[in-house]
C-alpha cells in the first residue's frame, strides 16, 4: 500500500517549485512526488489540494476594509430641472 501524503510532503513539493528554474506541471510534481518521497498522489488530486491550500491559506486572497478604495463616480443621469 502507497504511503499516504502528509504537510511535509507538499512542503517538499513547495520547496521544489520554489528553488528550482524550471516549471512544474502536475504530473510533473506527482511523478518527483513518488519518486523522491515514495508517495503516490494523482495530479488531479495534486492540484486539488495546492488549489485549497491557495486559496483557505493565504492572507492576499481576503481583502480588507482598509484596502478598499470608495470612491464616487459621477452619475451619468441626466437630472430635469423644473
Amino acid at each position: 500500500m502507497p504511503a499516504r501524503w502528509q504537510e511535509s510532503d507538499l512542503a517538499f513539493l513547495e520547496t521544489c517549485l520554489e528553488q528550482d528554474p524550471r516549471t512544474y506541471n502536475s504530473a510533473q510534481l506527482s511523478q518527483k512526488l513518488k519518486e523522491e518521497r515514495k508517495v503516490t498522489l494523482s495530479p488531479d488530486r495534486l492540484r486539488r489540494i495546492f488549489k485549497k491550500r491557495t486559496m483557505s491559506g493565504s492572507e492576499l486572497d481576503i481583502p480588507t476594509e482598509a484596502s478598499k478604495t470608495f470612491t464616487k463616480k459621477p452619475s451619468n443621469k441626466q437630472t430635469l430641472i423644473p
